[in-house]
Formats: structure tokens, C-alpha cells, sequence
């Protein structure tokens, strides 16, 4: 049977996954792309996951965050940036949810 926790995390590292896709020609993102997918490399790797896996990726998330708010004081009127910061916060969010579960 599987752990709830690890599947719940696993979703999370799907959607992580899942913004790099969108964001891999974003040339000020660069740095924060390679960081973010090595870890997540790693992750997919495993068969399950405990509390620091969940902190190293919501600690990632909150580079890609502080990155993002900057680009968003840069570039407010662009829908996408806005957009990509709502959504790695919802998934810092999820992470600081999912420590709950292990």
C-alpha cells in the first residue's frame, strides 16, 4: 500500500515539473530552472520520500519565489508572471501541507 504522503508529495514534484516545462526559455528564471530541475531529478528518482525532501523542494520554491516577486516588481502588467507566482506559492503552500502528512 502506498503512503498518502509520499503520493500527495509526489503530485506536488508532477506540478513542479510541470512550470518547468513553461518556463525553460525564461532567461532570468535560468539559474532557478537548473537548481529546480536537479532536485527534482532526484526526486523522481525515489520510490518514496520523507520530511527533507518536502523542505529541500519548498525551499526551492521559495528561491523561485523571491525571484519571481522581483521579476513581478519588473514586469507587473504581464499576466503570465503573475500567474507562475500564484502558482508556486499555491505549491509552497501544498509543501507546508504536506509535512503535516508524514
Amino acid at each position: 500500500m502506498s503512503d498518502p504522503g509520499s503520493d500527495y508529495f509526489r503530485t506536488i514534484v508532477f506540478f513542479c515539473r510541470d512550470i518547468l516545462y513553461e518556463v525553460d526559455d525564461i532567461v532570468e528564471l535560468s539559474g532557478e530552472n537548473r537548481y529546480m530541475s536537479e532536485l527534482l531529478d532526484s526526486l523522481f528518482e525515489m520510490d518514496s520520500y520523507a520530511v527533507p525532501h518536502v523542505l529541500a523542494l519548498e525551499g526551492a520554491l521559495g528561491r523561485y519565489q523571491s525571484k519571481l516577486t522581483s521579476l513581478y516588481a519588473r514586469y507587473p502588467d504581464v499576466p503570465f508572471v503573475d500567474t507562475l507566482l500564484r502558482r508556486i506559492t499555491s505549491l509552497r503552500e501544498m509543501c507546508a501541507n504536506c509535512v503535516d502528512s508524514f
